[in-house]
Parts: C-alpha cells; sequence; structure tokens
C-alpha cells in the first residue's frame, strides 16, 4: 500500500457526528465545493474496502485501507489502532468505528493529500466508481488513453471537422432551403459535442461490438425471412435434404434430439436418444455423428445404461463451452462442425440420416416399429408380404434361409388363407408374441432387421478361437476354400440325435498317439452316431508338400464311412484336415480327377462354382488344439482314460494351446519317442 503520512498519532478526542450513509460512491456532498467532504469519502472507502458488503470490515480489511493512507504505520500500531476502534471486541468494526478511526488516522493530511489516498484506497478495491471525484487514473488508466482514446478522439475530431464542412456546404449552396429561400422549421444545426460524443461510443470496442451484434442480427433477421419467402414460394414444403449446408443438417439434429422444444440439449435428452442409437452388446460411443473410422459400423452413440449414462453426460460436457449444464445451438454446431470438419460429405449424410431415422425410432412405439419391420420386408411396396418377401427375410436372418420356417409363419400370420399377409394379420400376432419382451431387447431385434442388407453370410469359423490361434488358421491356404465346423458346431451336430456323424483324422500316427477326442464325454448320443477312421500315415509340410492326396485315394469311403450325414476331418490346428476335407468331397462327388484344383490351388471362380461339392465335407476349425482349448475331453488311445495332453503339430505351435494347461512336451534333442 502507497501512502503519502509518514507520521501517526493514535487519539480518539475528534468529535464525530453520527456518519451518514454515504451516498456511496456515486453523489458526494454538494456543500464540499471543490473538495471531499471527508465523512462522506471515508463511508465511501468503507463501503470499497467491504468486500462481502455485510457491513462490517474485518482487520485484513481495515489494515489495508489504513496503510493506504499512513504507509509508515507497523503491524504493531495497526493492530493497536484496530483494536482501539473494535470497540464492540467483535473482531470486526461497523462504518461508525471505521469512520471515528480514520478522521483521527488522516486529520494531519491536507485537503489534496487525502483526496489522492481516499482515491487510490477505492482504486485498488476495484469497486465501480460512478462520481469523478472518487475517481483515480492509475497508471493503467494512462496507458489505455494514451493507447486507445486518444487517437480515437483525434479521428473523431477529424469526423467532426469534415461534418461540419459539409454542413456549411448545404447551407451555403441552398440545398437545404425552402422555396422561399428560408430554412425549413425542422432543420436543426449539428450539435458537435453530441457528434463527437456519438462518434466516440460508435467507435469505441464495445461500440464495435455492439455494432457487429446488430448487424449479425440483422443479417439473421433477413436470412430468417428469405428463408420463410422461399418455404412459402415452395407451398410450404421443406427445402430438400440435399439442398441444405452443413449447418442446417447439424440444426435439425439438434432440434431432433431437443425433445422438450427449450432450445438446449440436457444430458436426459442425449441419453434418451442415444440409447436407441446403440442398442444393448454394441458398445458405447459418444453421442453426435460417427466419424469416418465408424463410417462401417453401427454410427453415433451412447446411453441410458451406467456405460450409456456416462457417455451422454460426457458428450454433454464436452460440447458446454459455458459450463451451465446444457447444449445450446452454437455450442452444438460449433463442436460437431470442429469434430466433423475433416469427414467427407458421403460419411456426414449418412452418420445425419442415422441420427435422424434413431430419433424418429426412439419416439415411435411397438406398433409404428412393426410397421417399419413390414416396410423393409414388403419388398414390392404393394402393403402386402408374399411368400418370396419372407423367404428374401429368411435368407438375410439364417444363412441359406430356412424353408419350413417360411412355411410355418406364413401359414400362421395369414388369417384369411389368401397367400398375402396384411399389415394387420402381421401385426396384432406379433405384439401379442413379443409381449413379454423387454423393450431394449424389443429394439434391438427390430434394429437388426432394419438393419439387414443382402443375404446372411456365414461367420467366419476362426472368429470363435482365442486371436493367437485364430491369427494361425487364417494363414491356411485351405480356410477360405473349404467349409470350416467350429467347436461348438461339431459338440451340437454330435448330439444331434438325427445325424450321423464320420471324423476323419488326418493327423500323422506321432500326433494320434498321444490323444484322441473323447466323443463319449459328449453324451451317449454322440457316441452312439460317430464314426471315427484314420486316414492314415500322413506326411505333412504344406499345402502342396504332402502325400494327402494319395492318402485319400486309397481311403475307402463305403467301408469307413458308410451312411454318415456329414464328414468332419480333423488334424493338429486344422490345416491338413483342410486339405484333406476338399479332397475326400471331391471323390464323394464324382469329382477325383480335379482334386488338386478342389484343394484350393488352382481355377477360376465360375469353375470352382460348377464343381462345389454336393457332399456335407467340413474341416474342424483350429482342430483338436482348439478343442482341448474349448475344455472339451481327450482320450489316451492307448490307456482309453481321459489325458490332459494334446500334440499342436509343431514345436513352434506349442503357444497355441491356451489357457488349458498342455501336460504333453515335446522329446528333447538325441531322445527317442513316438512324440
Amino acid at each position: 500500500a502507497c501512502g503519502v503520512f509518514s507520521g501517526f498519532r493514535m487519539t480518539t478526542s475528534t468529535s464525530y457526528d453520527a456518519p451518514r450513509t454515504p451516498r456511496a460512491i456515486n453523489t458526494p456532498r454538494a456543500e464540499t465545493a471543490g473538495k471531499l467532504d471527508r465523512r462522506d469519502a471515508l463511508g465511501a472507502m468503507f463501503h470499497a474496502v467491504d468486500t462481502n458488503g455485510d457491513g462490517r470490515v474485518d482487520f485484513t480489511e481495515a489494515v489495508a485501507a489504513a496503510c493506504g493512507v499512513c504507509a509508515s504505520m507497523s503491524e504493531a500500531q495497526a493492530k493497536a489502532w484496530f483494536i482501539a476502534l473494535d470497540t464492540s471486541d467483535s473482531g470486526c468494526i461497523d462504518e461508525k468505528e471505521y469512520v471515528v478511526g480514520m478522521t483521527t488516522l488522516t486529520n494531519p493530511l491536507s485537503d489534496a493529500e487525502f483526496a489522492t489516498a481516499v482515491k487510490k484506497t477505492i482504486g485498488r478495491t476495484q469497486k465501480k466508481v460512478k462520481h469523478p471525484r472518487y475517481y483515480f487514473h492509475e497508471s493503467e488508466t494512462r496507458g489505455y488513453l494514451g493507447k486507445d482514446l486518444v487517437p480515437l478522439l483525434e479521428k473523431g475530431l477529424e469526423s467532426l471537422l469534415r461534418q461540419v464542412e459539409q454542413e456549411r456546404v448545404k447551407v451555403a449552396s441552398g440545398e437545404l432551403w425552402d422555396k422561399d429561400g428560408y430554412v425549413p422549421e425542422e432543420w436543426r444545426a449539428m450539435r458537435p459535442l453530441q457528434f463527437l460524443g456519438r462518434f466516440l461510443l460508435d467507435h469505441s470496442k464495445k461500440g464495435l461490438q455492439r455494432k457487429a451484434k446488430q448487424e449479425s442480427q440483422e443479417a439473421m433477421k433477413s436470412e430468417a425471412k428469405q428463408k420463410a419467402a422461399e418455404f412459402e414460394a415452395r407451398g410450404g414444403a421443406p427445402l430438400p435434404y440435399t439442398e441444405l449446408t452443413r449447418t442446417e443438417k447439424l440444426e435439425m439434429c439438434f432440434r431432433a434430439i431437443d425433445k422438450n422444444r427449450d432450445a438446449y440439449i440436457t444430458v436426459d435428452e442425449m441419453a434418451l436418444v442415444c440409447k436407441k442409437l446403440n442398442p444393448p452388446g454394441r458398445g458405447n460411443r459418444e453421442a453426435g455423428i460417427r466419424t469416418q473410422s465408424e463410417s462401417n459400423d453401427s454410427g453415433m452413440s451412447a446411453a441410458v445404461n451406467s456405460g450409456m449414462g456416462t457417455a451422454a453426460e460426457n458428450a454433454v460436457r464436452w460440447m458446454d463451452v459455458n459450463g451451465d449444464g446444457k447444449v445450446s445451438l452454437e455450442e452444438y454446431e460449433t463442436a460437431m462442425t470442429e469434430l466433423l470438419e475433416n469427414v467427407d460429405d458421403a460419411v456426414f449424410d449418412a452418420g445425419v440420416v442415422h441420427l435422424l431415422d434413431s430419433v424418429k425410432f426412439a419416439e415411435a412405439d411397438r406398433r409404428e416399429k412393426l410397421k417399419m419391420v413390414f416396410d423393409k420386408t414388403d419388398v414390392d411396396g404393394n402393403g402386402t408380404l408374399d411368400v418370396e418377401e419372407l423367404r428374401h427375410l429368411a435368407r438375410q436372418l439364417v444363412v441359406g434361409g430356412d424353408e419350413a420356417a417360411v412355411k410355418r409363419t406364413m401359414k400362421w400370420l395369414d388369417v384369411n388363407e389368401d397367400s398375402v399377409v396384411s399389415f394387420d394379420e402381421f401385426c396384432e400376432p406379433m405384439l401379442a408374441a413379443v409381449a413379454a419382451l423387454e423393450d431394449d431387447r424389443f429394439d434391438h431385434a427390430v434394429r437388426l432387421i432394419l438393419e439387414l442388407d443382402g443375404d446372411k453370410v456365414p461367420d467366419d469359423a476362426a472368429e470363435a478361437l482365442h486371436p493367437k490361434l485364430a491369427a494361425h488358421v487364417l494363414g491356411f491356404s485351405t480356410h477360405t476354400t473349404t467349409p470350416q465346423i467350429t467347436v461348438y458346431a461339431l459338440d451340437a451336430l454330435l448330439k444331434d440325435g438325427g445325424k450321423k456323424v464320420a471324423i476323419v483324422d488326418c493327423r500323422p500316427p506321432n500326433e494320434r498317439y498321444v490323444s484322441s477326442i473323447d466323443f463319449a464325454s459328449r453324451g451317449s448320443v454322440a457316441a452312439r452316431t460317430t464314426i471315427t477312421a484314420a486316414l492314415g500315415d500322413v506326411a505333412f509340410v504344406d499345402a502342396v508338400d504332402n502325400n494327402v492326396s494319395a492318402l485319400v485315394d486309397a481311403f475307402d469311403l463305403t467301408r469307413e464311412i458308410d451312411g454318415c450325414d456329414v464328414l468332419v476331418c480333423i488334424s493338429a490346428t486344422g490345416e491338413e484336415a483342410g486339405v484333406a476335407s476338399a479332397l475326400i468331397a471331391a471323390k464323394l462327388d464324382g469329382n477325383g480327377d480335379d482334386k488338386g484344383e478342389t484343394a484350393g490351388e488352382t481355377g477360376s471362380d465360375e469353375q470352382k462354382k460348377s464343381k462345389k461339392s454336393k457332399s456335407d465335407c467340413r474341416s474342424l476349425c483350429g482342430g483338436v488344439v482348439a478343442w482341448f482349448n474349448t475344455g472339451y475331453g481327450l482320450v489316451d488311445p492307448n490307456t482309453g482314460t481321459a489325458t490332459e495332453s494334446v500334440h499342436p503339430g509343431q514345436r513352434q505351435r506349442a503357444g497355441l494351446v491356451r489357457p488349458r494347461r498342455n501336460h504333453f512336451k515335446f522329446p528333447k534333442e538325441g531322445e527317442d519317442g513316438k512324440a
């Protein structure tokens, strides 16, 4: 604190009138005649240092003000001064106590010194000062005057001179005169000070901001009028989607999410819509429009359960610039424009359409959602479903379709037996069938149908394997050219009493010696309906360098697998089985002469299509290692007892056996062993 009083006297004998409520920092007493009324000024200083406005100041606030007028005051003197003033011993002093103490303290100051000290003290409090008598020009203020105000004033004066000259020319030229040579009665001479004041206000920083805001508002009004005129010219029809700008499309998204139409998006509104954007089991993404990296996935995101709720909160927090807990249209457009700046128009439009469709879906009831399914299935759009359209839907849901299910569904829905299904016939039975289904599951099922595009294709069997084994299997040349079966599908097949399954073991003898699949552990049906056979002494280096073709030629299919419905070839990880299953299928179908091509070596797509196997011959994806990893049983072929050992085929494949512990160990170099 800076002050000008170097002496200090502590006395309380000065007479004191009860302080008037100061005309704050606004209207000093009129009778001061150019100098500050000390009681008013000290009252104004009290209200300035009273930061919380409770009518009292504590020790720190009071001493800061005192030191502003008495820089030489020591800490002990300041404390003694404050204690003497605090007659109520409350630790704070009120306005009356403050004015008494400060009057005593400032008595030695001249009027000029007092005025300077008061103004500087009030100035340091940063309180707004309306009356110039209490205003003090600090160095920052002087800088502002020299840097901003003086140049602006010079421009204002120059503009004033030009305006005065123009006014004089108009008057002298007679431009403003009437036909009788008189100036009209309504004419008023220009007022220079008024003109200058208006110029300074209009060209100050605040004035320019105000002008820019007004211009922006006028532009928005003009744009709104233009849009209204265009809307009227179109006869009330909305603007075609293709003609909308990105900003207008984002505004459509905002309006769609803003359910209560209060011009803000809340966390609840974001979560409600995002729940429909992100069906159960699809993972959690942030709400909004999908980015290019997500464009081939499900799109936009977030939602209402615990994970989704957090995502919705994060989305609102990310867009909420002013921190009011909700998102305005401007905040939404700014955030999304920045996020999608590098996304191409096709992906952007796909995201917008996906969001708008999802909002429409979220607002629909079950009947309306079933109508969406009905319209999706009604390919020809004639308002009814025929058996061919049901077949088309079945092929989209199940690989190859399910003709029996199609016929049952047609019979169930076609109440009037006219060979077509109307929406009413479709809706009522379906509503009854899904009445017990939770809304989330119902919506998920409907979305799956609405998102169907093309016939269902089989899932890659390698997806059921752990990543390391899957990567190994995907490297086989036969993986995509021969039918694969997963361990789980084989297990289900073995338990199907209506199917007889043949298992052809395509492993070399040393691998078969370690363990074989324990079919009995999968149930009595599996044990009764399964036939096993060994292909022979397999010698296998890769898909080309092997003796599998010769062994298949010598394999007696009639004796070994007679009467079986399905044939499954197995090997350590599936490579040998892939080669063998293609050759066996070719032999069963009478295409033995083309076995090399069938094994996946060469041949055009059309040739492969024409020679497609008619027999059901498959390769176990991941082989015996996958069976063991899944937790299914193996048996020691020598003792007939269960074993925890599996031969992975090669030493470098030992890491593919996981997470189950493998008791099999490769023999050390120089050791003799069948393994």
